[in-house]
């Protein structure tokens, strides 16, 4: 998705991992110094936010359950499983 609704599409996902985040006008204004936590997010097969969960899943203490993430991320990027369990990630597939 593209402009505001890409940028909704992030907030969301922000707020999931307890980030605290305003839309103004084209522009998304993120609070500084929050701590994440795990989210249960649901990427709905877009690569993009996928990828964004992941890299915040990783950076999030305890367990973080991404829906409809995988096919997307492999699509993109073909070596993503490999890359993500080096960088510490537990993929199980459902």
């Amino acid at each position: 998705p593209a402009g505001a609704a890409s940028w909704s599409a992030l907030r969301e996902l922000l707020a999931a991992f307890g980030v605290s985040a305003e839309l103004a006008e084209d522009n998304l204004r993120v609070a500084p110094q929050q701590r994440l936590h795990p989210a249960h997010y649901d990427a709905r097969d877009h690569a993009e936010l996928a990828l964004a969960a992941t890299a915040l899943g990783l950076a999030a203490p305890g367990e973080t359950v991404l829906e409809h993430a995988i096919d997307a991320l492999v699509r993109t990027y073909p070596g993503f499983i490999e890359a993500a369990v080096a960088l510490g990630a537990q993929i199980q597939s459902a």
